[in-house]
C-alpha cells in the first residue's frame, strides 16, 4: 500500500512523463498546468511542492504557487473520508431523476436535502442524478419520498449500493475496519476531513501530540481502513476532465466485469447495486475521444446485457461531512 501521508510520494518516471505530456487538443497553458497538478494530486494527495514540481515539469515555485491558488480558491479540496462504519452510513442510494421544467431548479431542491451528498446536472434524460446516504434503508426510503414530492420531479429510479468497489475518497464498506479510532484519533480525523494536507505539526497541535506521534497515528488510521485521503474538484474551473456515469445490467456473475472495470485508468467510482442497475460507475478523462472509447469498452463487455450512460455537466453538491458516530458505551455492570 502506498502511503498518502509521506512528505514525498515516489512516482515512477513513466508516471512523471504522463503528467508532463499535454494532449493534442490542449492549448491553454495555464489550464493545462493546473490539470497536470490536479492529476498528480489524485495520485499523491499529500505530495509536497518538490515532488509536484518533479512530476509535472514545473519549477518548485510555480508548483507551490499553483497549488496554493487551487486550494485557496476551492477548485481543489484534499480531504479525508472516514470508513462508513464510523459515520453510521449503511444505506447508500443512486437516484436518476426525470424532470419537467428546469432540471437545475429540481437539482437545487434536492441539494437542500441533508442526505443528498452528491447532486449533478447531466446531459440527456434524466436531467439530474443524485446520491443519498442514510443510516438505514427505512431512512433512505423516507428521503426518496421527499425527492419524489419535489416540484418538477416526474419520475425517480433508484439503485442501492451493495458494495462500493472503487471510490476516490471513501474506504470501501467491504474493506474491514481493522483499527477502531480512539478519542485522540477522532481529533485527527476531524482535522483531516477539513484539510487532508494538514502538516503533522498542525495535527499534533490539534491532538496534543508530537509531530512524530501524529504521523504514526495517521498511518495507523490509513492502514486500518479508518480513513482515506482523496481529492475533490470543482469541475467548473481548473479541472479539464470530462466525467461520465454509467449504469449496467449484467448477465450472471459480475466478477470478471468488475475486474475489467477496475483496470480502466479513468474509473473514479464503481459499485455493485440492487435495483435499476447491477453496477454503477463513473469514468473520466480530459479527452472526449478517450472517454468515448472507455465507455464503448465498458458497454461492449460480454457480461453487460444493457447499459446506460450520462455526462456530468454541472456539479451542484458534493460533500462527505457526516459526523462521526460516537462509539457504543459498554453496558453497565449489574
Amino acid at each position: 500500500m502506498r502511503s498518502t501521508l509521506g512528505t514525498l510520494n515516489v512516482v515512477s518516471g513513466d508516471e512523471q512523463q504522463a503528467f508532463r505530456t499535454p494532449g493534442a487538443a490542449e492549448t491553454d497553458s495555464t489550464t493545462i498546468s493546473d490539470a497536470r497538478l490536479i492529476a498528480m494530486l489524485r495520485r499523491a494527495p499529500r505530495a509536497g511542492a518538490v515532488e509536484l514540481a518533479r512530476a509535472t515539469g514545473m519549477t518548485r515555485a510555480s508548483a507551490a504557487a499553483r497549488l496554493s491558488r487551487l486550494l485557496g480558491s476551492g477548485t481543489v479540496r484534499v480531504v479525508a473520508g472516514p470508513h462508513p462504519a464510523l459515520t453510521g452510513e449503511t444505506a447508500l442510494g443512486h437516484v436518476s431523476v426525470t424532470t419537467e421544467g428546469s432540471p437545475r431548479a429540481v437539482a437545487e431542491r434536492i441539494a437542500r436535502i441533508p442526505s443528498a451528498n452528491f447532486v449533478s446536472l447531466v446531459g440527456g434524460d434524466p436531467g439530474v442524478v443524485a446520491e443519498l446516504r442514510q443510516s438505514d434503508l427505512a431512512a433512505l426510503h423516507d428521503d426518496l419520498a421527499l425527492v419524489r414530492e419535489l416540484p418538477g420531479v416526474v419520475q425517480t429510479e433508484t439503485s442501492v449500493y451493495t458494495d462500493v468497489v472503487i471510490d476516490a475518497l471513501l474506504p470501501s464498506r467491504s474493506a474491514a475496519l481493522t483499527h477502531q479510532p480512539d478519542a485522540v484519533d477522532r481529533l485527527l480525523i476531524r482535522e483531516l476531513r477539513r484539510d487532508g494536507r494538514a502538516s503533522f505539526v498542525r495535527l499534533g497541535a490539534v491532538a496534543d501530540l508530537s509531530p512524530a506521534a501524529a504521523r504514526q497515528r495517521c498511518l495507523r488510521l490509513l492502514e486500518g481502513n479508518a480513513i482515506r485521503i482523496g481529492v475533490l474538484t470543482d469541475r467548473t474551473s481548473g479541472d479539464r476532465r470530462l466525467s461520465a456515469g454509467f449504469g449496467l445490467s449484467t448477465r450472471g456473475a459480475d466478477g470478471d466485469l468488475l475486474d475489467a472495470l477496475a483496470r480502466e485508468a479513468g474509473i473514479e467510482f464503481l459499485s455493485r447495486a440492487l435495483g435499476r442497475f447491477d453496477v454503477i460507475g463513473t469514468v473520466a478523462d480530459d479527452d472526449s475521444g478517450r472517454l468515448h472509447a472507455a465507455l464503448d469498452r465498458i458497454l461492449s463487455h460480454p457480461a453487460v446485457r444493457r447499459g446506460r450512460t450520462w455526462v456530468h455537466l454541472a456539479l451542484l453538491r458534493e460533500t462527505y461531512e457526516e459526523a462521526l458516530r460516537e462509539p457504543e458505551k459498554p453496558a453497565p455492570l449489574v
